[in-house]
This record gives C-alpha cells, sequence and structure tokens, in this order.
C-alpha cells in the first residue's frame, strides 16, 4: 500500500514512440526443426506391494492380475465362459492398475537407453510403497509395437499427490526411436511460439535465401524455391545437393546463422499469482484516465498523480509502457495494484500489445 506519509505526486514518464528494437540471434534460438520434438509412450501396468491403499475390487485391476499371473505360470480359475472368477482375487488390496508414461527426448532414444518414467494411478488411494511390475510401453494409441518396458520402486515426489509417483531410468528401451527430420530434400523450420509471426517468418526466410544464395545458382525456379515461409511458424529450406550425404552437418550450420530481428512483438505477459509483469517489444499506451484506489493515470498528461485531480485537457499521442511501470514501482504500487491496472488499460483496447494473461 503506498504510504500514507508520501507527499500528492506527479510523475512524468517519457512518451512518443521508441526506437525499434533489433535482435541479433541463432536461428537455433528462435526455431527447432520439424521432426525434433518430444514424444511420449505409454502402457498400462500393475503395482503391487502397496498398503492396502489399492484397487484389488476393480474388475480391470483384477482381470489385469489374473493375466500377469498366468504369464508368469499361475493359473487363475475361469468359469464356463472363460472368465476370470474375481472370488480368488477380490481381496487382494495390495495391487493397482497404473497407466505408465515416459517422455522421448526430441532427437529420439537409442536401444539400451535408460529413461525416467510416470506412473499415475487409475482408481487406487496411494502408490506410496509400490512396485511396478515389467510393463510394455507403445507409441501412438492402438499401436501395438513395444519400444521400451518399465518397471521398478516407485518414489512419491509430492506427498499431496500420492496416486502420482516417478521411477528413475525406470523405463529400457528395447527398440531405437527415431524422429525424421528430412523429406523430400527438404528440411522444415518451426518457429517458437513467441516468435511465430508473418515478419519473423519474412525475415528468416530472407535471411536463408542470401546464406544459401551460392548453392543453387541457376537451378531455381518459383515452383521449387530455395526457402519458403508456408505460414507464420513454418519455414521450409531445400538441402543443397553438397550436403545431401550430410545432412546433419548442413542443420548443424544452419541453425548457427545468425538473424537480426527488426521487429519484436508487443506483449505483455502477466503472472498474478506469482506477482510478475514481463513486457516485450514496444508496448504503447494510447490515451485513456484510470482511476484506481487512491490513483489517478492519465496517459492523455503522462502522469501517475496521488491524490485524484484530473486535468480537462486531452490529447491523442501514445506513450511508452515502461515510464508507466518505472512511475507506479517509485509510488510503491503493488504488482497486483499494477496488474489490475494494466489490465483495465487493457480492456480499453487503449494497450496496444498482446495482453497474456498466466493462470
Amino acid at each position: 500500500m503506498i504510504q500514507r506519509t508520501m507527499v500528492a505526486a506527479v510523475l512524468v514518464w517519457l512518451a512518443g514512440a521508441g526506437s525499434a528494437v533489433r535482435a541479433d540471434v541463432r536461428l537455433h534460438d528462435i526455431c527447432r526443426v520439424k521432426g525434433q520434438e518430444a514424444n511420449t509412450l505409454t502402457g498400462i501396468g500393475l503395482v503391487v506391494g502397496l498398503r492396502g491403499t489399492g484397487d484389488g475390487k476393480s474388475p480391470t485391476a483384477l482381470r489385469k492380475l489374473a493375466r500377469v499371473l498366468e504369464e508368469h505360470g499361475n493359473p487363475v480359475s475361469r468359469s464356463a465362459t472363460g472368465e476370470y472368477v474375481a472370488k480368488e482375487l477380490q481381496d487382494t488390496k495390495n495391487v493397482a492398475l497404473v497407466a505408465v508414461s515416459v517422455r522421448i527426448p526430441p532427437a529420439g532414444a537409442q536401444v539400451g537407453t535408460q529413461l525416467d518414467c510416470t506412473v499415475t494411478a487409475i482408481a487406487a488411494k496411494s502408490l506410496d510403497g509400490g512396485v511396478l511390475l515389467v510393463t510394455a510401453l507403445q507409441g501412438r494409441p492402438g499401436e501395438k509395437r513395444v519400444y521400451a518396458v518399465a518397471s521398478g520402486t516407485l518414489t512419491i515426489e509430492d506427498p499431496k499427490f500420492p496416486t502420482v509417483a516417478r521411477i528413475a531410468r525406470g523405463a529400457r528401451m528395447l527398440e531405437t526411436f527415431e524422429t525424421p527430420f528430412q523429406k523430400d530434400d527438404k528440411v522444415t523450420l518451426v518457429l517458437r511460439p513467441p516468435h511465430a509471426n508473418f515478419p519473423t517468418a519474412y525475415e528468416v526466410e530472407e535471411a536463408i535465401a542470401r546464406y544459401l544464395e551460392g548453392y543453387f545458382e541457376g537451378i531455381t525456379s518459383d515452383d521449387n524455391p530455395i526457402v519458403a515461409a508456408k505460414t507464420p511458424s513454418t519455414i521450409e529450406v531445400r538441402i543443397p545437393e553438397a550436403y545431401r550425404g550430410n545432412v546433419v552437418q548442413f542443420i548443424a550450420q544452419l541453425m548457427e546463422l545468425r538473424i537480426v530481428l527488426l521487429t519484436q512483438p508487443a506483449r505483455v505477459t502477466v503472472n498474478e499469482r506469482a506477482g510478475t509483469i514481463v513486457i516485450t517489444g514496444n508496448v504503447q499506451i494510447g490515451p485513456v484516465v484510470v482511476s484506481h484506489r487512491n490513483l489517478t493515470i492519465d496517459s492523455r498528461q503522462q502522469r501517475v498523480a496521488k491524490p485524484v485531480k484530473l486535468d480537462s485537457r486531452g490529447g491523442t499521442s501514445t506513450t511508452s509502457i515502461d515510464g508507466l511501470i518505472d512511475a507506479l514501482d517509485a509510488l510503491q504500487v503493488p504488482t497486483s495494484d499494477q496488474i489490475a491496472i494494466l489490465r483495465q488499460i487493457a480492456e480499453t483496447g487503449q494497450l496496444y500489445a498482446e495482453w497474456i494473461d498466466v493462470q
């Protein structure tokens, strides 16, 4: 809260459009190669060794347990229709049916690689003290190909969520999981979400075209360009003939290419819970007057005043958000109030930037 002893203040902040922001970055810093993204393997498994917190009364869990027992040479009685006789297993409270998942890195994973896996209870109250039996892990839903197996002792990382556990290096790759990154002698670059826009895609396209011009002299056409920005987030690049046998080297050199970004997206990202405000680009505020508690923000006169005292004269020029934040900081306005003020300005349409509210 603003101190009561503070003298009524008028703080003037810098007005007018700021100079363009230039960013000299590597291509690797703002995009990735299509195909080089994380993937997930999943499976349904059985956890044993629980302390009465399992889901032994679940028919699905009992059927899974019966199959596991039979696979290990312990047959379970069946009815005349072939169904498992649940009576033999229904008092088993130390088992639980679980979902198992493992994240495959963007570069893929080779046979024998061991990765951390996550185990989540489906109906059990707690997985504390449990051990995961060997579980097959597959790729896409319905895919029968088994890429890895998972097993091991569970570790509950957060006592508040005992139904979610982790096994360090608990998954072992049985097959290599590859992530293809070229198609038809082309690679596609994908701009990361904060940079995915038309100006940036065009700037990247132009920079790559200049870089590769010497490799395709006399053999380009409108139908098959060296590089083409297909969407605001994807840029398709032809692989030069000299690199067809070593695409990895080509991509490594391409991703080190430096790009000068002349335009930075104007964006205000707030996280009220964490108490943070992140501003990127040249964010401007239009003519607006906002009253909040015992403050008045008047962008027409470029001031933050306390107590409320308005000037009837108005203007039409914009002003930078940076000075406003500095003025609010000087008045010791809490971040929660600053966010509320900026949100009010954004809702009126006078905050000339993308507003992102992180929940």
